[in-house]
């Protein structure tokens, strides 16, 4: 047979194929449920496509229902937009769970799907296949999904059942099976010759009964929920186009959009009849507006969905107000004014939107008009807003000021892990300490009060702010700004400038910078971190140091060692006078140490060296 022969038959099968699969799913009457008591069930939900039949034509009305089964005939309650769109934004989740427990392709979808809606654990994924083998779903399980699917959520609920075996069901079922036989979803079973009514929870669901309840349910939901979408004798298409027009009128919709080669269509349906999805959140009729970018799911002129594309944009203006509007829906939405280029733009305000004002977490109601702000529009709706009060005002410590006096940045005073950063007007008014003052003049440090317009700094209050600190003296730096380091109680060495009036004080009298000596120890009074005055123990204070040796150097008197409490390396610097000995007091010669000892060296800390009055040798 020559090639294209063999093309066109393999062509003329598939069609076959996929035209006989076509009326089992949308239309053909089941074979197998003529005189079956589910017959109406099974052909109305086959013809919705909510379940299907087997390609022989039947239904095999009782046969068990598997738990995947179960689940993805639930999710053919939801529209097709919405299950893909939940699948896409959460499937990475559960794909290492979708190959560890073998989950088959064709349930993958629904499973993430109604996870994620609620209806379902997570922890079914341990419990629906064995082996290659799938677990059929019990009695008790599908009321309780079914009832997730219809809004019941009162677990505390109490409800009085009538079947004799109702001390078997499990607790946490209950309820649902409860609230279910009441909605005249589910019912007992009776055991012929037996007149005792039981609900058996731990028995099989059957396909004749999954119909049953998916049908009643469905029924339910077209009025509660998210509705079933309804194949008619065409069919369903999906629709890609922008809004030109929406309007509602005595609870029906009318939609137009534009496509992309600029025709108008208009589609049509009861207003409860069509589901919505914004981006990968539900959402309202009211959501569609002229210029969105839209999907739709239709047939002829039907509306069955709208799945609004999610767009994102940033944009700078001036707050106006803010107000509530009655949507269509009877619903109360918040509204929002922004002026942008010199014109007023109305968006609804995000039902999770993030606030901050002058840095500081608020709300849209907290909002000032002319207030400077920053927003994020996500699908039309303002989701993020950073706002500035055209005048107002803020407190703290300088951390850090631009060299240039182009801005500056202060600390919370109750945290200082918080800071904010303001640019500086540059005519902006400078005060510190009461006196007219220059931004060069502010020192890291002050406690200052600013004046701002739109953050931005106009006026500066700076008061120097005075402290104590203490530590031994290291080093002092002789240069056109004097500076000196010590180091402090944690160890680190800490480097201030002086003032140009700074005063030194030794045991209470005055002295200078020179009468200074390393390794005295210090009280440092400061004013915004510049030393004012210098208050000296004329004592030197004696460190103790142990670690192991490293290297001898008997030309230089230099032993180096390893500080066993911080792992650095210290220079110690010996002299003839530097008494050397052993753990028992013995005396010992410079050839009585060698590289690998442990010492202990009592003597000065000068900062890159130590000078020994006394080495020890330990081990």
């Amino acid at each position: 047979m020559k090639d294209w022969m063999k093309r066109a038959v393999a062509i003329a099968i598939a069609v076959i194929f996929v035209l006989s699969t076509i009326m089992v799913s949308f239309g053909a009457e089941m074979s197998d449920v003529s005189s079956h008591w589910s017959k109406a069930y099974v052909n109305e939900m086959v013809s919705k496509g909510i379940v299907t039949g087997y390609t022989d034509g039947t239904f095999k009305p009782e046969a068990p229902v598997s738990r995947l089964e179960a689940i993805v005939m639930i999710s053919r309650l939801y529209s097709a937009a919405e299950i893909d769109s939940v699948y896409a934004s959460s499937k990475a989740t559960y794909e290492a769970d979708f190959k560890k427990y073998g989950i088959p392709s064709w349930a993958q979808k629904s499973l993430v799907f109604t996870i994620q809606k609620g209806l379902v654990p997570s922890s079914i994924l341990t419990n629906v296949m064995s082996g290659d083998k799938q677990l059929e779903a019990k009695r008790y399980e599908i009321p309780v999904y079914l009832g997730r699917a219809l809004g019941f959520s009162d677990e505390s609920k109490v409800y009085v059942l009538d079947f004799e075996d109702a001390d078997k069901i499990p607790k946490s079922a209950l309820p649902y099976i409860g609230y279910m036989a009441d909605k005249k979803i589910v019912s007992g079973q009776t055991n012929y010759p037996s007149t005792s009514v039981l609900f058996n929870s731990y028995g099989i669901v059957k396909r004749g009964e999954m119909a049953k309840m998916l049908k009643l349910t469905a029924d339910l939901m077209g009025k509660t929920s998210q509705p079933v979408v309804t194949p008619t004798d065409e069919a369903v298409i999906s629709i890609k186009g922008t809004v030109y027009s929406v309007s509602q009128s005595n609870g029906s919709i009318t939609l137009i959009v534009e496509n992309s080669a600029g025709t108008k269509l208009t589609f049509k349906n009861t207003s409860s009849a069509v589901s919505v999805m914004l981006g990968s959140s539900i959402g309202k009729i009211s959501d569609i507006s002229s210029g969105r970018e839209v999907e739709l799911e239709v047939s002829g002129e039907k509306l069955y969905s709208v799945k609004i594309k999610e767009t994102s944009s940033s944009l700078v203006g001036y707050f106006q107000k803010t107000y509530f509007k009655l949507e269509s829906d009877g619903s109360n939405r918040a509204y929002v004014v922004i002026e942008v280029d010199d014109s007023d733009r109305e968006y609804p305000v995000g039902s999770s939107i993030k606030v901050t004002l002058d840095g500081k977490a608020s709300n849209v109601y907290s909002l000032s008009s002319d207030d400077k702000v920053s927003f994020k529009v996500v699908s039309g709706a303002v989701t993020e807003v950073e706002a500035f009060s055209k005048s107002g005002s803020a407190t703290g410590y300088v951390k850090k000021i631009d060299s240039n006096g182009k801005y500056m940045i202060i600390t919370d005073k109750k945290d200082e892990d918080k800071e904010y950063r303001f640019d500086i007007d540059s005519k902006a008014d400078v005060e510190r300490n009461g006196e007219d003052a220059e931004i060069s003049d502010i020192r890291v440090g002050d406690d200052v009060t600013l004046s701002l317009k739109y953050a931005v700094i106009t006026a500066i209050d700076a008061e120097s702010v005075t402290k104590k600190v203490t530590g031994v003296l290291k080093e002092i730096i002789i240069s056109g700004e004097p500076k000196i380091t010590i180091q402090d109680k944690d160890k680190k060495l800490v480097t201030y400038q002086l003032s140009p009036e700074f005063e030194v004080e030794i045991d209470g009298k005055s002295a200078g910078l020179y009468d200074l000596r390393l390794n005295y120890e210090l009280v440092l009074r400061l004013e915004t971190d510049i030393v004012k005055t210098i208050e000296a123990d004329d004592q030197v204070v004696i460190s103790t140091i142990t670690g192991e040796i490293t290297s001898i150097s008997t030309s230089d008197d230099t032993i180096k060692l390893t500080d066993s409490s911080t792992k650095k390396t210290v220079y110690v610097r010996y002299t003839s006078s530097t008494t050397l000995e052993d753990y028992d007091g013995d005396t010992l010669r410079e050839s009585g140490f060698s590289e690998g000892d442990i010492i202990s060296v009592i003597g000065k800390d000068n900062v890159g060296s130590f000078s020994a009055d006394r080495i020890i040798k330990i081990k």
